[in-house]
């Protein structure tokens, strides 16, 4: 009988452990989902801005410049969240190491804040 309450425990502490795990892969996803979501409307304003410049709008530059450099900083915090669910598709939490649902950065699994986007974990 004590086996067997052994047995039911260690499963109950193992799929207590697997459901964090799938809580953790799907905040990085929701959050990829979010940052695509974000680049995509600001592919829709570089458009807009390139079509206002294109008739003659001159002082556009510097806004697209700032577009330009956001759509890059998008772009990298995607392939970090698509790097860091990728890494959790295996086995997360086994590393040692957390995941922002952020902004997908790596942290220490003690961490109370993202050391890449100083949001809460």
């Amino acid at each position: 009988m004590e086996n067997f309450l052994d047995s039911v425990k260690q499963a109950m502490d193992s799929a207590v452990k697997k459901t964090g795990q799938m809580v953790e892969k799907t905040k990085v996803k929701l959050a990829a989902v979010d940052t695509k979501n974000t680049l995509r409307a600001t592919y829709v304003r570089l458009g807009e801005l390139t079509y206002c410049a294109a008739r003659g709008d001159e002082t556009l530059g510097d806004q697209i410049e700032q577009v330009l450099l956001e759509i890059d900083r998008l772009k990298e915090t995607l392939a970090r969240q698509e790097e860091s669910a990728n890494e959790t598709a295996g086995i997360p939490g086994t590393s040692g190491t957390k995941y922002c649902p952020h902004c997908g950065a790596s942290c220490t699994p003690t961490a109370l804040f993202c050391s890449n986007c100083g949001k809460q974990m």
